[in-house]
């Protein structure tokens, strides 16, 4: 899979398939913040359980799907994890 930055569905493609049961809807937000001069990044789920697509699940973008083990901040995590 090829990442870019359009959306994977359109927002009819999701109304009309919602009720889909194989349908997985996951919400991955984050925010960063600077501090000492360096950007930091952290999960949201606050943002998420102020509102979200119904159905839809969370997960962290730093601690679910980065890899903590890379030099770079905040890449994602290699498919085998």
């Amino acid at each position: 899979m090829e990442l870019g930055s359009t959306p994977l569905v359109t927002t009819e493609w999701l109304a009309a398939h919602i009720n889909d049961p194989g349908l997985r809807v996951v919400d991955v937000r984050w925010r960063s913040r600077y501090e000492n001069g360096r950007g930091i990044s952290f999960d949201d789920p606050e943002g998420y359980r102020s509102g979200h697509i119904p159905g839809a699940v969370f997960a962290g973008m730093i601690s679910d799907l980065s890899d903590r083990d890379h030099p770079v901040q905040d890449m994602l995590s290699p498919r085998s994890k």
